[in-house]
């Protein structure tokens, strides 16, 4: 048992902060949480929190721990040749960079992600690895390979389909591998030139026929869709999530307005201005494409977010220059769209736990809920820069990081 004290705390919800806290943290769950408490004398393992903000820990609803980003330039993968046949090793590299990106993921304070794709099924055993204590990390939800369409995407990082029998293979496929959830390109990627990235790469009955064999069984749909008619068809289908929305319209965001349906922003995915380090890998026909779809797509989410779109928070990170372990970064991006910083904690805490599916386990600091906690210096509602500052990381109730005082019995 391990007692949090004299916490500030910002429970997931709440427009201002609780006072004078006391957490209680005991088997991996949060059991007691006492406001205005006196109790000095706890006889138990306890953490000051004195001039710290306790939150939950912070939830990235769309990354990639596998990915890095794809060079256009003469430059190869680790793991694959020039022309993308995959190394005998590579699989095992990736498996080793995955270990090392979750590591920083979690440092970061992200206790929670759920993963959108990477290459082969590395990315569950990953997850499983770091469940069973093996590696470090944020708590992983994963999707396998992602279904795509021919060889629109990458080929030999998804899983191709063709008509609605084949989707529902390809999810079946997915579902014997154990995934958590299910991700479909709808449409093509902006860094192939001269690919028509607004249509949509899968027909009607196509993707029906996957979402509905997904929720037969289960599992949430998420969708890559760029261009409003493939994010509108994937609305009609039946998907869970949007994630990007780049060239959302009008009929788009009536639909996800009447039916509660999340958008995962990505704010820097694509970036409107690439990075220096970004720059280097790309033609200049695909930086021109970045640019260009950049600003579109922050002007998409920023119309969405104005018309009452929900956002939960998603980074994309492990591609466009996105780097694994910056997460928390793209928190302050959300200030330009206009959100405030009770909007944008939120949106990485108890929004986003709603839009995964996981709103009665993480998100909140509450009794009952997951002990998955982060301190902080300062007020994060005030200051937002200072959820960059994490000075306690505890998931599941253990301790990964701790700079705080400590008192009591210490295993």
């Amino acid at each position: 048992m391990i007692v949090l004290k004299n916490a500030a705390v910002f429970d997931g919800q709440s427009d201002t902060l609780l006072k004078g806290c006391s957490v209680i943290v005991d088997h991996g769950r949060i059991i007691e949480v006492r406001e205005q408490d006196k109790k000095t004398d706890w006889q138990l393992e306890t953490i000051d929190l004195q001039g710290c903000t306790l939150l939950p820990g912070l939830i990235d609803c769309h990354m990639h721990l596998l990915l890095y980003e794809v060079p256009d330039r003469d430059i190869q993968f680790n793991d694959r040749t020039p022309g993308g046949g995959e190394l005998e090793n590579g699989m095992a590299y990736l498996a080793f960079r995955g270990a090392h990106t979750a590591k920083k993921v979690l440092l970061s304070g992200f206790t929670t992600v759920f993963d959108g794709g990477g290459a082969g099924y590395v990315d569950l055993a990953l997850r499983d690895a770091i469940a069973q204590g093996i590696i470090e990390g944020p708590s992983a939800y994963v999707c396998g390979k992602q279904i795509t369409a021919g060889r629109s995407h990458f080929p030999g990082l998804g899983l191709e389909a063709l008509g609605a029998d084949g989707m529902r293979g390809a999810v079946r496929t997915l579902l014997w591998h154990g995934v958590n959830h299910i991700k479909i390109k709808m449409s093509a990627p902006m860094r192939m030139p001269g690919r028509n990235t607004e249509r949509s790469e899968f027909t009607m009955p196509e993707l029906r026929a996957a979402v509905e064999e997904a929720h037969s069984a289960g599992l949430s749909v998420s969708v890559h869709a760029r261009g409003a008619k493939p994010i509108l068809d994937s609305l009609h289908a039946g998907v869970d999530r949007i994630v990007h929305g780049t060239g959302i319209d009008d009929g788009c965001i009536d639909f996800m307005l009447k039916h509660g349906i999340f958008l995962y922003p990505t704010l820097h995915s694509p970036p409107r201005e690439p990075s220096a380090a970004l720059a280097a890998l790309k033609t200049p026909q695909v930086l021109e494409s970045i640019r260009r779809k950049g600003q579109q797509h922050f002007e998409s989410v920023k119309k969405a977010y104005h018309a009452g779109v929900r956002l939960a928070f998603s980074t994309d990170s492990g591609i466009m220059g996105v780097m694994a372990g910056d997460n928390a970064r793209e928190l302050l991006c959300m200030r330009e769209l206009g959100m405030g910083s009770l909007e944008i904690l939120r949106s990485a805490t108890s929004d986003a736990a709603e839009a995964v599916g996981l709103a009665d386990r993480i998100g909140r600091v509450q009794a009952g809920y997951d002990a998955d906690l982060i301190a902080v210096r300062g007020d994060p509602l005030q200051t937002l820069e200072s959820i960059l500052d994490t000075q306690l990381i505890m998931k599941n109730g253990r301790i990964i990081k701790n700079t705080l005082p400590m008192e009591g019995a210490q295993n």
